[in-house]
């Protein structure tokens, strides 16, 4: 029986172990070189994940900002376009208040439906008394006193506060402001105007009789007609025992020299 030689066994088993080692290292190998190849395909596929994620993030963003654009432009047209709305409103909402505040103001100092008649030249009357109010009485002989074919005077057109609210000494005293803001010329071709002042005494000698001096200054004034600014005035007295009799029977004289007096006369421009 053969026996096996110790010193052959032991270089067969180095020889083994050497080609085992030669074989792992080898497999190492390959392994290191799969494991990197397999890093570096996932290194790749990583980077074409995260630059198609960042795309798809910038498209998205892309869209955000031009839906937000879209917003904001649609926002301030939206915007522009109440502005717009809310100021032809205030616009029209003036207006209305200017027309119904005009209309108004000509309803506080006139009365409607005045019109000039065909042919006639229509002179609007109107007296103030020392007391500030309308004197008709006076009004109605300035009417009665220049009626004629021609010539149609009124003491109506204007409401008692023309004289109460201070209108009045406006125009006497020469503003026209008052013609375009009562819109005179629509209706009216002059205005007769005059103002009533009294002054007042009394006489102890004669058991306290008191004496009106009555003074009574009036104006024509152009304001549509070819009448002439004109002016006139007149003066009277009256005695009785208190200031209203006084007063009444100054007034009367001066109604009388108005009805009498021949050189009162609206002159015409040619």
């Amino acid at each position: 029986m053969n026996r096996i030689n110790p010193a052959r066994a032991a270089i067969f088993i180095v020889v083994l172990v050497a080609a085992a080692i030669a074989i792992s290292g080898t497999l190492n190998h390959f392994r290191q070189k799969a494991e990197q190849k397999r890093q570096q395909q996932q290194l790749e596929i990583d980077k074409q994940n995260t630059a198609q994620k960042t795309a798809q993030e910038q498209q998205q963003l892309e869209k955000d900002r031009e839906a937000a654009a879209q917003k904001a432009a649609s926002d301030a047209a939206a915007a522009a376009q109440k502005a717009a709305s809310d100021a032809a409103a205030a616009a029209q909402k003036a207006a209305q208040d200017a027309v119904k505040e005009h209309a108004d103001f000509l309803a506080r100092y006139t009365n409607p439906n005045f019109t000039k008649p065909p042919g006639t030249e229509l002179i609007a009357v109107a007296v103030a008394d020392e007391n500030g109010t309308m004197n008709h009485t006076i009004g109605a002989a300035l009417v009665s006193r220049f009626k004629g074919e021609r010539l149609k005077l009124t003491d109506s057109f204007f409401k008692p506060a023309l004289v109460s609210g201070g209108l009045f000494n406006d125009v006497f005293d020469g503003s026209s402001d008052l013609f375009n803001k009562l819109e005179l010329a629509k209706s009216l071709d002059a205005l007769l105007l005059a103002r009533q002042d009294v002054q007042y005494s009394t006489n102890a000698a004669l058991d306290n009789i008191v004496t009106a001096n009555m003074h009574l200054e009036l104006v024509a004034l152009p304001v549509a007609g070819q009448i002439q600014s004109q002016g006139w005035k007149f003066m009277a007295t009256g005695a009785g025992t208190g200031p209203a009799e006084a007063r009444q029977q100054a007034e009367e004289r001066i109604i009388k020299q108005i009805a009498t007096d021949t050189n009162m006369t609206f002159v015409q421009i040619h």
